[in-house]
């Protein structure tokens, strides 16, 4: 039964009477300029605005939530729904109860809310809970089963001339797994040719590189695709999306038959535990991308991983334009999930996961950064997500506030 992967233990008495009390909580929706335009199939984006959540309880202890929406990808929800819904539905929940996750996603998974304001109360609240115990986030959900995970970068919509200069620079800093983003405009052909022209310098710089159409492509496009990668299987290791969502599972599962060798992972297909269970069941994709955002936090992201885990299909971390708030929370479940997709062991080639979001961002609220070093984002140490938010810089970012305290 899938309950069987969301953990819904019920606390005891003494767990609700000895943990802190939540007595304020503070949104900010903030606007984060990128350093630079990345193009995607949704557009080109040249910042992103998120929603960061505080919450506090009484014993003065501080947890962390993000939302982090992006139009197109996470319609119908933006950063004013996931306002709205915080300040009307879930904070009126949350200030005045024990700050007990499982008590907490009991208490506000069935209200009339979007996934990803659920996914900031879930993630502060999980943040105060290990806090408040002094032990790691990854320790509160269930122990760390590694402690480092290599990252890969991603290249927008651009030439096959400029991913090879981003590529060989980027592997000067120790990355060495690539993602190219193509869907909307750019064809299935030109996605082979980018694929190919990576093919021909890729082994001098022992790297490897998948394809995100974020659903840009239709079935006969996306089959396109996957015959014409052929010839340069081995050094494309996925094909993330090609189709939207509402496409059959049928047909994604004629596009997988079609890569061959070349894995088929979906990501808007895949945001909800019952998703990740019809995915599976029908065969569809072999692995799944996951975001801690997208799918509503800590508890229901970690589930979703168990999921793929226990039916055999590969885990792609991933992420959207994020600060170090969610970054850290999804290096924890990552840290603590039991599988995590990996290169190929024929050559031998490591395979990276998506911790570089705070890179793309000109400036950041948090010290995330700090954890990635040489291609490789490494577990903090310290309590809950192990960061520390610049509260002055949150407050300047800030576009609109809600307040939400005991009465």
């Amino acid at each position: 039964p899938l309950t069987g992967f969301t953990n819904p233990t019920v606390p005891s008495a003494a767990v609700m009477a000895g943990a802190p009390v939540v007595v304020s909580a503070k949104a900010y929706s903030i606007q984060l300029p990128l350093v630079s335009p990345y193009a995607t199939a949704y557009g080109t984006l040249t910042h992103s605005t998120n929603v960061v959540l505080r919450l506090t309880a009484a014993d003065g202890t501080v947890g962390w939530g993000e939302a982090a929406p992006l139009t197109g990808f996470t319609n119908p929800e933006t950063s004013e729904t996931v306002m709205a819904d915080l300040r009307d539905r879930l904070l009126p929940l949350v200030v005045g109860a024990p700050a007990v996750p499982n008590a907490v996603f009991a208490r506000t998974k069935d209200v009339d809310a979007g996934l990803m304001a659920k996914g900031a109360v879930d993630m502060a609240v999980w943040d105060v809970h290990a806090r408040a115990r002094n032990e790691r986030l990854v320790d509160a959900i269930g122990g760390a089963v590694r402690t480092r995970v290599p990252l890969w970068w991603s290249f927008g919509d651009q030439s096959a001339e400029a991913d090879e200069a981003g590529v060989r620079a980027k592997v000067t800093e120790g990355i060495h797994s690539f993602m190219f983003k193509v869907g909307g405009p750019v064809g299935p052909q030109a996605a082979v040719a980018r694929v190919a022209a990576f093919a021909r310098y890729a082994d001098d710089v022992d790297a490897l590189c998948c394809v995100d159409a974020n659903a840009g492509w239709t079935e006969s496009q996306a089959m396109t695709f996957a015959a014409g990668v052929q010839p340069y299987a081995r050094h494309c290791l996925f094909l993330e999306q090609p189709m939207p969502p509402t496409a059959p599972h049928e047909a994604f599962a004629r596009v997988r038959k079609t890569l061959g060798i070349v894995l088929l992972v979906a990501d808007e297909s895949i945001v909800t535990l019952a998703d990740g269970a019809a995915l599976a069941a029908t065969g569809a994709v072999g692995g799944v991308s996951i975001k801690c955002s997208k799918s509503g936090g800590v508890t229901r992201t970690l589930a979703i991983a168990r999921l793929a885990d226990a039916v055999g299909m590969a885990v792609q971390v991933n992420s959207m334009i994020e600060t170090g708030i969610t970054q850290a929370a999804m290096l924890a479940v990552t840290c603590a999930m039991p599988g995590l997709l990996e290169g190929p062991k024929a050559p031998a080639r490591p395979w990276g996961h998506s911790f570089f979001s705070c890179h793309r961002l000109a400036d950041n609220i948090t010290d995330f950064r700090r954890f990635v070093v040489d291609g490789v984002a490494s577990l903090p140490s310290t309590p809950g997500l192990g960061i520390t938010v610049d509260e002055p810089k949150v407050a300047a970012a800030a576009i609109d506030v809600v307040e939400v305290v005991t009465s």
